[in-house]
């Protein structure tokens, strides 16, 4: 798994320089942004602005190699059904969500925001999915599989680094500025417990065969760009269900949802495995 380790020091490599960055600008920012959420934005900012010579190091570095090797008008097809099928998943988990009493409608939030948390959904949607396609199910995915590596390989590893880097957060620090150098490689160091620690076990399972369903279409289809349709449908209706529905956690079945999200827990990993189990008996395309 030589691809895996590759990618994680890449990102860990992100994440520490944004670490130090904030040494030099704690004074200004540690009442705006706590070191927690700068290394977690600037982190994954850096890690965006290296990823292209990044994958030319490892020759990976050419559209059809990263799964984009579709024209324009066959890309936005596959994009819009692949939203469309993602909404309708996930529905289907939020609506018997609702039907069972783990998730209640939020009282005052009327239908005129809609419009507004559609098209902000919409929108965080497709950034979340172009850079979690394209990192995981892109470029590592290939790099795993271009390796020697099987099917199966890529699939289980590219997928457990998706769900482990999940509940990789920088910890939040109590020290006042100044921030030295030590405190704030500290903050990025107890991300790593956190990781290891089972509270969310359950989103850990339901990220992990996202994870798998995500890239079984990727090797089924040759391309990311339905999964990119269905990672987006899915945060778009997780951000209108938060909007407008509570977890009830004195219901008999909140135990169905985790307190990640409210919407991934035991419930969505058993959905979505059903639909990768699915996939995984659906032949890849012919080329």
């Amino acid at each position: 798994m030589w691809p895996m380790l590759q990618f994680f020091a890449y990102l860990l490599g992100a994440y520490t320089l944004a670490a130090l960055l904030y040494v030099p600008l704690a004074g200004a920012l540690a009442a705006s942004i706590p070191i927690d959420s700068f290394i977690g934005r600037a982190g994954m900012i850096l890690a965006l602005l290296g990823f292209w010579p990044f994958l030319k190091g490892l020759g990976l570095a050419n559209r059809a190699t990263l799964g984009y090797g579709m024209t324009w008008g066959a890309f936005r097809r596959a994009l819009s059904l692949g939203l469309l099928l993602g909404i309708g998943i996930l529905l289907c988990l939020a609506v018997t969500l609702l039907l069972l009493g783990v998730r209640v409608p939020t009282p005052g939030v009327g239908l005129d925001r809609l419009p507004r948390v559609i098209a902000e959904g919409l929108l965080a949607g497709l950034a979340v999915a172009l850079v979690e396609e394209t990192f995981f199910r892109g470029g590592l995915f290939a790099a795993l599989r271009s390796r020697g590596g099987s099917a199966a390989r890529a699939i289980a590893g590219s997928s457990l680094l998706y769900a482990a880097l999940h509940f990789f957060v920088p910890q939040p620090l109590s020290a006042d500025p100044p921030i030295t150098v030590a405190a704030a490689l500290g903050s990025l160091v107890g991300a790593f417990p956190a990781v290891l620690q089972f509270q969310h076990l359950d989103a850990f399972a339901a990220l992990l065969l996202v994870g798998v369903l995500l890239a079984l279409i990727r090797e089924r289809t040759g391309h990311l760009t339905w999964g990119m349709g269905l990672h987006a449908g899915w945060v778009l209706v997780i951000k209108v269900s938060h909007t407008y529905s509570d977890v009830d956690y004195s219901a008999p079945w909140v135990g169905l949802v985790g307190r990640y999200d409210g919407m991934t827990g035991w419930l969505a990993a058993a959905w979505i495995g059903a639909l990768a189990a699915l996939v995984a008996a659906w032949p890849r395309q012919s080329e």
